[in-house]
Protein backbone atom coordinates (compact mmCIF):
# COMPACT_ATOMS: atom_id res chain seq x y z
CA UNK A 1 0.00 0.00 0.00
CA UNK A 2 2.76 2.15 1.27
CA UNK A 3 4.92 1.52 -2.37
CA UNK A 4 1.51 2.43 -4.48
CA UNK A 5 0.77 5.51 -2.25
CA UNK A 6 4.76 6.83 -3.24
CA UNK A 7 4.23 5.70 -6.60
CA UNK A 8 1.36 8.17 -7.40
CA UNK A 9 2.77 11.10 -5.74
CA UNK A 10 5.88 10.80 -8.04
CA UNK A 11 3.29 10.79 -11.35
CA UNK A 12 1.36 13.72 -9.95
CA UNK A 13 4.18 15.91 -8.34
CA UNK A 14 5.45 16.21 -12.67
CA UNK A 15 1.67 17.63 -13.38
CA UNK A 16 1.38 19.93 -11.49
CA UNK A 17 4.34 21.97 -11.33
CA UNK A 18 4.21 24.57 -13.91
CA UNK A 19 5.80 24.64 -17.03
CA UNK A 20 9.46 26.69 -17.00
CA UNK A 21 9.51 30.04 -19.13
CA UNK A 22 12.00 30.83 -21.20
CA UNK A 23 12.89 33.51 -18.65
CA UNK A 24 13.40 30.85 -16.15
CA UNK A 25 15.53 28.94 -18.63
CA UNK A 26 17.76 31.84 -19.19
CA UNK A 27 17.88 33.04 -15.33
CA UNK A 28 18.96 29.15 -14.66
CA UNK A 29 21.80 29.71 -17.46
CA UNK A 30 23.02 32.61 -15.84
CA UNK A 31 23.25 31.22 -12.30
CA UNK A 32 24.78 28.30 -13.80
CA UNK A 33 27.52 30.40 -15.81
CA UNK A 34 27.97 32.79 -12.19
CA UNK A 35 28.80 29.49 -10.35
CA UNK A 36 30.67 28.35 -12.66
CA UNK A 37 32.77 31.79 -12.37
CA UNK A 38 32.95 31.66 -8.61
CA UNK A 39 34.57 28.39 -8.97
CA UNK A 40 36.53 29.46 -11.39
CA UNK A 41 37.69 32.07 -9.65
CA UNK A 42 38.27 30.26 -6.64
CA UNK A 43 40.92 27.86 -8.46
CA UNK A 44 42.56 30.23 -9.85
CA UNK A 45 43.29 32.17 -6.58
CA UNK A 46 44.17 28.73 -4.85
CA UNK A 47 46.80 28.58 -7.52
CA UNK A 48 48.32 31.76 -7.42
CA UNK A 49 48.81 31.29 -3.46
CA UNK A 50 50.84 27.78 -4.52
CA UNK A 51 52.44 29.88 -6.73
CA UNK A 52 53.43 32.71 -4.21
CA UNK A 53 54.27 30.13 -1.79
CA UNK A 54 56.14 28.56 -4.37
CA UNK A 55 58.38 31.42 -5.02
CA UNK A 56 58.77 32.40 -1.53
CA UNK A 57 60.65 29.11 -1.00
CA UNK A 58 62.77 29.12 -3.89
CA UNK A 59 63.83 32.90 -3.02
CA UNK A 60 64.12 31.28 0.94
CA UNK A 61 66.40 28.08 -0.72
CA UNK A 62 67.99 31.04 -2.90
CA UNK A 63 69.51 33.06 -0.21
CA UNK A 64 70.60 30.08 2.21
CA UNK A 65 72.61 29.18 -0.74
CA UNK A 66 73.30 32.76 -2.36
CA UNK A 67 74.20 34.58 0.69
CA UNK A 68 75.53 38.17 0.33
CA UNK A 69 79.17 37.08 1.56
CA UNK A 70 79.50 34.65 -0.88
CA UNK A 71 77.31 36.03 -3.51
CA UNK A 72 80.64 38.95 -3.25
CA UNK A 73 83.40 36.65 -1.93
CA UNK A 74 84.96 37.32 1.58
CA UNK A 75 87.80 39.40 0.76
CA UNK A 76 90.99 40.26 3.05
CA UNK A 77 92.43 43.76 3.20
CA UNK A 78 95.99 43.59 2.07
CA UNK A 79 98.66 43.90 4.50
CA UNK A 80 100.13 47.59 5.43
CA UNK A 81 103.51 49.11 6.14
CA UNK A 82 104.43 51.03 9.15
CA UNK A 83 107.34 52.53 6.50
CA UNK A 84 106.13 54.24 3.21
CA UNK A 85 108.92 52.33 1.05
CA UNK A 86 111.97 54.34 -0.27
CA UNK A 87 115.46 55.37 0.24
CA UNK A 88 116.72 55.88 3.72
CA UNK A 89 120.31 56.38 4.92
CA UNK A 90 120.13 54.38 7.92
CA UNK A 91 118.94 50.74 9.18
CA UNK A 92 115.25 50.67 9.46
CA UNK A 93 112.53 48.59 11.01
CA UNK A 94 109.13 48.38 9.61
CA UNK A 95 105.93 46.62 11.27
CA UNK A 96 103.17 44.97 9.47
CA UNK A 97 99.68 44.85 10.28
CA UNK A 98 96.25 43.88 8.73
CA UNK A 99 92.75 45.43 9.43
CA UNK A 100 91.08 41.88 8.80
CA UNK A 101 89.94 40.12 11.76
CA UNK A 102 91.64 36.43 12.47
CA UNK A 103 94.13 37.10 9.80
CA UNK A 104 97.87 35.55 9.82
CA UNK A 105 100.77 37.41 8.19
CA UNK A 106 103.43 35.78 5.95
CA UNK A 107 106.33 37.65 4.21
CA UNK A 108 109.62 37.26 2.36
CA UNK A 109 112.46 39.35 1.68
CA UNK A 110 114.21 37.60 -1.27
CA UNK A 111 111.79 38.59 -4.10
CA UNK A 112 109.95 35.47 -3.92
CA UNK A 113 105.66 35.59 -3.57
CA UNK A 114 104.96 34.84 0.84
CA UNK A 115 102.62 31.79 0.94
CA UNK A 116 102.04 29.76 3.99
CA UNK A 117 105.12 28.29 4.03
CA UNK A 118 107.10 31.68 4.25
CA UNK A 119 108.29 33.03 7.73
CA UNK A 120 105.35 34.39 9.71
CA UNK A 121 104.94 37.77 10.73
CA UNK A 122 105.48 38.11 14.77
CA UNK A 123 107.17 41.62 14.88
CA UNK A 124 109.01 44.33 13.80
CA UNK A 125 111.32 43.57 10.62
CA UNK A 126 115.01 45.10 11.07
CA UNK A 127 116.05 45.83 7.38
CA UNK A 128 119.84 46.64 7.44
CA UNK A 129 120.45 46.51 3.62
CA UNK A 130 118.75 47.16 0.58
CA UNK A 131 115.50 44.83 0.33
CA UNK A 132 112.20 44.55 -1.32
CA UNK A 133 109.65 43.22 1.30
CA UNK A 134 106.23 41.34 0.15
CA UNK A 135 103.97 40.43 2.64
CA UNK A 136 100.58 38.49 2.61
CA UNK A 137 97.91 38.29 4.62
CA UNK A 138 95.57 34.97 5.26
CA UNK A 139 92.14 34.32 6.76
CA UNK A 140 91.58 31.00 8.05
CA UNK A 141 94.77 29.66 5.78
CA UNK A 142 92.36 29.81 3.08
CA UNK A 143 91.50 33.19 2.11
CA UNK A 144 94.39 35.25 0.90
CA UNK A 145 94.70 38.89 0.17
CA UNK A 146 96.83 40.37 -2.72
CA UNK A 147 100.72 40.84 -2.16
CA UNK A 148 101.99 43.88 -0.48
CA UNK A 149 105.16 44.77 -1.75
CA UNK A 150 107.46 47.19 -0.71
CA UNK A 151 111.07 48.05 -1.76
CA UNK A 152 113.52 49.56 0.56
CA UNK A 153 116.92 50.98 -0.74
CA UNK A 154 119.67 52.04 1.62
CA UNK A 155 122.83 53.36 -0.05
CA UNK A 156 126.38 51.97 0.37
CA UNK A 157 125.03 48.59 2.04
CA UNK A 158 126.27 45.42 1.49
CA UNK A 159 123.07 42.92 0.73
CA UNK A 160 122.73 40.01 3.61
CA UNK A 161 120.99 37.08 2.29
CA UNK A 162 118.80 35.67 4.47
CA UNK A 163 119.23 32.56 6.54
CA UNK A 164 115.96 30.67 5.96
CA UNK A 165 115.47 27.50 8.13
CA UNK A 166 112.76 25.46 6.32
CA UNK A 167 109.81 23.47 8.38
CA UNK A 168 111.56 19.73 8.53
CA UNK A 169 114.79 20.77 8.74
CA UNK A 170 116.87 17.81 9.65
CA UNK A 171 119.71 17.61 12.22
CA UNK A 172 123.22 19.87 11.43
CA UNK A 173 125.93 18.73 9.97
CA UNK A 174 128.98 20.80 11.26
CA UNK A 175 130.78 18.45 8.97
CA UNK A 176 129.14 19.96 5.88
CA UNK A 177 129.55 23.72 4.97
CA UNK A 178 126.74 25.07 2.36
CA UNK A 179 128.19 28.80 2.54
CA UNK A 180 124.54 29.66 4.20
CA UNK A 181 125.21 27.17 7.02
CA UNK A 182 125.18 23.74 8.40
CA UNK A 183 122.59 21.89 6.05
CA UNK A 184 121.26 24.87 3.72
CA UNK A 185 122.48 25.53 0.09
CA UNK A 186 121.78 28.76 -1.89
CA UNK A 187 120.65 27.69 -5.54
CA UNK A 188 120.02 30.08 -8.83
CA UNK A 189 117.85 29.84 -12.30
CA UNK A 190 120.63 30.45 -15.06
CA UNK A 191 117.27 31.31 -17.31
CA UNK A 192 114.57 33.68 -17.22
CA UNK A 193 111.18 31.71 -16.94
CA UNK A 194 107.46 32.81 -17.87
CA UNK A 195 104.48 31.12 -16.66
CA UNK A 196 102.75 31.53 -20.14
CA UNK A 197 102.76 27.89 -21.55
CA UNK A 198 104.30 26.60 -18.52
CA UNK A 199 102.75 23.20 -17.14
CA UNK A 200 103.42 21.38 -14.37
CA UNK A 201 105.92 18.80 -14.04
CA UNK A 202 108.24 20.73 -16.29
CA UNK A 203 112.11 21.24 -15.00
CA UNK A 204 113.35 24.27 -14.65
CA UNK A 205 117.42 25.87 -14.95
CA UNK A 206 118.22 25.72 -11.65
CA UNK A 207 121.70 25.45 -10.37
CA UNK A 208 124.00 25.41 -7.09
CA UNK A 209 125.05 28.59 -6.60
CA UNK A 210 127.84 28.05 -4.42
CA UNK A 211 130.02 25.03 -4.25
CA UNK A 212 129.48 22.89 -1.04
CA UNK A 213 132.40 21.57 1.06
CA UNK A 214 133.29 18.83 3.51
CA UNK A 215 136.62 19.53 5.58
CA UNK A 216 137.62 22.24 3.00
CA UNK A 217 137.58 19.42 0.29
CA UNK A 218 134.74 20.46 -2.71
CA UNK A 219 132.24 17.81 -2.84
CA UNK A 220 129.51 19.28 -4.84
CA UNK A 221 130.87 22.04 -7.37
CA UNK A 222 129.52 25.36 -7.96
CA UNK A 223 127.17 25.14 -11.19
CA UNK A 224 126.25 21.63 -10.34
CA UNK A 225 122.60 20.86 -12.09
CA UNK A 226 119.32 20.73 -9.84
CA UNK A 227 116.37 18.81 -10.09
CA UNK A 228 113.65 21.29 -10.10
CA UNK A 229 110.08 20.72 -11.28
CA UNK A 230 106.55 23.34 -11.28
CA UNK A 231 104.16 22.01 -9.28
CA UNK A 232 101.38 24.67 -9.56
CA UNK A 233 100.57 26.56 -12.50
CA UNK A 234 97.83 29.53 -13.34
CA UNK A 235 97.40 31.23 -16.12
CA UNK A 236 96.14 35.53 -15.70
CA UNK A 237 92.19 35.50 -14.78
CA UNK A 238 89.38 37.80 -15.07
CA UNK A 239 89.03 40.58 -12.62
CA UNK A 240 92.91 41.07 -12.44
CA UNK A 241 93.94 37.83 -10.52
CA UNK A 242 97.51 37.25 -11.79
CA UNK A 243 99.30 34.40 -13.40
CA UNK A 244 101.55 32.09 -11.02
CA UNK A 245 104.22 29.74 -10.73
CA UNK A 246 104.99 27.42 -8.05
CA UNK A 247 107.69 24.61 -7.80
CA UNK A 248 109.62 22.58 -5.34
CA UNK A 249 113.52 21.03 -5.68
CA UNK A 250 114.04 17.61 -5.46
CA UNK A 251 118.07 16.51 -5.76
CA UNK A 252 121.51 17.44 -6.98
CA UNK A 253 123.69 14.68 -8.70
CA UNK A 254 127.41 14.57 -7.50
CA UNK A 255 128.76 12.74 -9.90
CA UNK A 256 126.68 9.87 -9.55
CA UNK A 257 125.73 11.28 -5.68
CA UNK A 258 122.10 11.98 -5.12
CA UNK A 259 122.22 14.46 -2.60
CA UNK A 260 118.13 15.50 -1.86
CA UNK A 261 116.66 18.18 -1.47
CA UNK A 262 114.14 20.33 0.38
CA UNK A 263 112.63 23.62 -0.26
CA UNK A 264 109.81 25.41 -2.70
CA UNK A 265 108.52 29.28 -3.70
CA UNK A 266 106.26 31.12 -5.50
CA UNK A 267 106.44 33.91 -7.96
CA UNK A 268 103.45 36.27 -8.90
CA UNK A 269 102.76 38.40 -11.87
CA UNK A 270 101.53 41.90 -11.56
CA UNK A 271 98.23 41.76 -9.77
CA UNK A 272 95.32 44.74 -11.32
CA UNK A 273 92.88 42.87 -8.76
CA UNK A 274 92.45 46.27 -7.01
CA UNK A 275 92.26 48.47 -10.28
CA UNK A 276 89.35 45.73 -11.62
CA UNK A 277 87.76 46.59 -7.91
CA UNK A 278 87.53 50.11 -8.26
CA UNK A 279 86.69 50.25 -12.03
CA UNK A 280 83.70 47.84 -11.52
CA UNK A 281 82.52 50.45 -8.68
CA UNK A 282 82.32 53.18 -11.71
CA UNK A 283 78.21 53.47 -13.26
CA UNK A 284 78.05 51.88 -16.84
CA UNK A 285 81.51 51.10 -17.20
CA UNK A 286 82.25 48.89 -14.40
CA UNK A 287 81.81 45.80 -16.06
CA UNK A 288 85.04 46.45 -17.99
CA UNK A 289 86.54 45.46 -14.70
CA UNK A 290 85.84 42.05 -15.54
CA UNK A 291 87.87 41.96 -18.50
CA UNK A 292 91.09 43.14 -16.70
CA UNK A 293 93.72 40.74 -16.51
CA UNK A 294 96.71 40.32 -14.65
CA UNK A 295 99.83 39.93 -15.43
CA UNK A 296 102.22 36.89 -16.32
CA UNK A 297 104.40 35.51 -13.12
CA UNK A 298 107.98 35.42 -14.57
CA UNK A 299 111.34 34.71 -12.83
CA UNK A 300 114.25 36.10 -13.84
CA UNK A 301 117.85 34.94 -14.49
CA UNK A 302 120.06 34.96 -11.76
CA UNK A 303 117.12 34.79 -8.71
CA UNK A 304 118.14 33.02 -5.94
CA UNK A 305 116.53 31.08 -2.86
CA UNK A 306 117.16 28.57 0.03
CA UNK A 307 117.07 25.24 -0.09
CA UNK A 308 117.73 22.29 2.81
CA UNK A 309 120.15 19.56 1.59
CA UNK A 310 119.96 16.25 3.17
CA UNK A 311 122.55 13.17 3.69
CA UNK A 312 123.19 11.33 0.14
CA UNK A 313 121.42 7.95 0.89
CA UNK A 314 123.35 4.79 1.88
CA UNK A 315 123.53 2.27 -0.95
CA UNK A 316 121.25 -1.00 -0.78
CA UNK A 317 123.40 -4.40 -0.31
CA UNK A 318 122.64 -7.05 -1.92
CA UNK A 319 122.65 -10.34 -0.13
CA UNK A 320 124.15 -13.10 -1.90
Amino acid sequence: MRLLSSALVLLIVPLLTPPLTAQDLTQQTLQTQQTLQTQQQISDQQMQQMLVQQDEQAATQSAAVYSPAMAAGIFVTPPRFSLKPGTYHHPVRVRISDPTRNTVIYYTTDGWTPTVLSRRYIGPISVPSSVTLQAVALLNGVVSSTVTSATYTLPGSVHQEPRVVLAGHPVPDPALDCGLGPRHVRLMFTKPVVSQGLQVGDDLPVVLKHAVRRHNAIIIPKGTPVLATVTQTDRPGFVGAPAEISFSVWSLDANGQIYPLAGSRTMEGADHQHKARYLAMIPYVGFAGLFIHGGEAVIPQGATFTASIERPAAPQQTSR
